[in-house]
């Protein structure tokens, strides 16, 4: 019984000695200016790809869990006319284009960031509505909300 308790406590020591979270946390999304889709074929010194663009969109994200969650915008991918996309490199360039990109971070709970998120998508998928897709490390569950 006393290993199976000093495991047991050393498990839960470890877990939040990194910092990851037990169980489901909450992660509300909303969209930035009425659901914003910016389409570009150069930001800064990103060119998309042929037949590609990139689309840009804005997040609001709010933390309502009861730890700490990593935000980064590689950790956002969309899921687009079945397949997914991950975030680009040039949304590090979206201030060549008038918009702060979504930075990479920790929110605690009640904490809130936003910013700005460029994938490289296929042309004819331009105006197409998306799918938000949490691909980080913790256990969290994205709501996307476009209002």
């Amino acid at each position: 019984m006393k290993k199976i308790v000093l495991v047991g406590f050393f498990v839960l020591w470890f877990v939040s000695a990194i910092g990851v979270s037990l169980g489901t946390e909450n992660v509300q999304v909303y969209g930035l200016n009425n659901c914003e889709k910016i389409y570009a074929s150069q930001i800064g010194d990103f060119t998309a790809k042929p037949n590609y663009v990139y689309l840009v969109t804005g997040y609001r994200i709010e933390y309502h869990g009861s730890n700490s969650v990593s935000i980064d915008p590689n950790s956002f991918s969309i899921q687009l006319g079945g397949a997914q996309y991950s975030s680009s490199g040039a949304t590090y360039n979206l201030d060549k284009i008038g918009k702060a990109y979504l930075s990479s971070l920790r929110l605690v709970g009640g904490g809130s960031t936003e910013g700005y998120v460029a994938y490289e998508i296929p042309t004819n998928m331009k105006n197409s509505d998306f799918t938000l897709v949490y691909t980080g490390f913790e256990d969290v569950m994205p709501n996307y909300q476009c209002s």
